[in-house]
């Protein structure tokens, strides 16, 4: 996330003000398939390519920076702003795939291997996390909106 969206959003600004470009179409593409790509399938072939080919970055485990790369890979900023927020609440309980290829523990993961073993209260307090999680960013995204754009207003119904 600290890579797809400084990258993504200037380039998203650019192809916006220059429609019908070179960039514009790159872009587009880039995005589609970004969209697109199994997360498995994409991990698996970045492995390959920069721990196997390369051999630049580990192939999984934990540890220092080198292990972080591999697995985080008009008023328009509002819909930036829910994105980025949802993706971020997204990245912390449904990147199972992305939490076994790669190894890592992670709170989607615990979840998955509570089901299995019949572990309840794992799974019921993973997935109130994960609800609250979403509230929370939900609330935030809300309490931005409304300080970027300042007509954006939120009025009581009751009365």
């Amino acid at each position: 996330m600290l890579l797809s969206v400084p990258s993504g959003v200037p380039i998203g600004v650019y192809s916006a003000v220059r429609r019908g470009g070179v960039l514009d179409g790159v872009a587009r593409v880039l995005a589609v398939l970004g969209q697109s790509l199994p997360p498995f399938w994409l991990g698996l072939m970045l492995i390959l390519l920069f721990a196997v080919v390369l051999g630049i970055l580990p192939a999984g485990g934990r540890g220092g920076l080198q292990h972080l790369l591999l697995p985080a890979l008009k008023n328009a900023l509002l819909p930036v702003i829910t994105f980025a927020v949802m993706l971020f609440v997204q990245f912390l309980g449904g990147a199972v795939v992305t939490e076994t290829v790669f190894a890592w523990p992670g709170l989607g993961r615990l979840i998955l291997e509570s089901i299995t073993t019949r572990d309840y209260p794992i799974v019921q307090a993973g997935v109130l996390v994960l609800s609250a999680l979403y509230l929370i960013g939900n609330l935030l995204v809300d309490m931005l909106y409304s300080w970027l754009n300042p007509k954006i207003r939120y009025r009581s119904t009751a009365g």
